[in-house]
């Protein structure tokens, strides 16, 4: 599931937070944008656009992180190196 890529005591905190219907429109919104973000990177790297894939992996990195999405952040960080 998505927790187990989460920090754990972050997420269980933002969860407890929000409830888990506000929880689970949270990361279907984040879920959705990032799907967004990885088409465009996709369409961006056959046009050989660098910075447009740095700046998409660079907000998926972001999100990923406010979210404490360690290991989405992770993946993030390494395309936008």
């Amino acid at each position: 599931g998505v927790q187990t890529c989460a920090l754990p005591i972050f997420y269980d905190e933002l969860a407890e937070t929000l409830g888990p219907t506000d929880m689970q429109m949270v990361i279907d919104s984040f879920m959705t944008e990032a799907s967004r973000q990885i088409d465009f990177m996709r369409h961006a790297a056959k046009h050989s656009d660098r910075s447009a894939v740095k700046r998409e992996s660079h907000a998926i990195k972001s999100s990923a992180a406010s979210l404490g999405f360690i290991e989405v952040g992770e993946l993030a960080r390494t395309v936008e190196s």
